[in-house]
Formats: structure tokens, C-alpha cells, sequence
């Protein structure tokens, strides 16, 4: 993942993690952004993809909850948390 892509998709996940208003709570970043694919979530959370023209998101791949813990512990690895 590019530094510019991986700062952005952080930037984003935290906006959404630290909403209080309920606006982008559960709000993928890939829709709040065109420079963000399902591939980049992948590769924040060093996941290698085996068939890139067969697979979803990590939250359909891995169940919301599970995507969810493994995206905070990526953002505190990475140092943006």
C-alpha cells in the first residue's frame, strides 16, 4: 500500500471511529473516498489477497466485528492511534 493511500484510509477509519454524531459510524472508507479500494483495506490490515477478481470487503470477508478489531489494532501498529 502507497503511504499517501495508507494515511488517507487511516485518516478516514479514525473519522469514522471518532464520530460522535452517528454520520460515518459503520461507514466504509472506500465510500467516503474514489482514491480507496476494498484491495487498499485489505492491505492496512496485511491481508493478502489470493484471488483479486474474486472477494469483498474485509467486513464481508471477515464479519464486521472481526474487521472492525483488526482495523484498531492495524491503526495502533501504524502509529495513528
Amino acid at each position: 500500500m502507497k503511504p499517501k493511500i495508507e494515511a488517507l484510509h487511516a485518516q478516514r477509519l479514525l473519522e469514522m471511529f471518532e464520530d460522535k454524531t452517528g454520520k460515518t459510524i459503520g461507514r466504509c472508507p472506500v465510500l467516503s473516498d474514489t482514491d480507496i479500494s476494498c484491495d487498499d483495506c485489505f492491505g492496512f490490515l496485511g491481508i493478502i489477497i489470493k484471488d483479486k477478481d474474486n472477494h469483498a470487503c474485509p467486513c464481508t470477508e471477515l464479519g464486521q466485528k472481526n474487521a472492525v478489531k483488526r482495523t484498531w489494532i492495524a491503526l495502533e501498529e501504524k502509529g495513528y492511534i
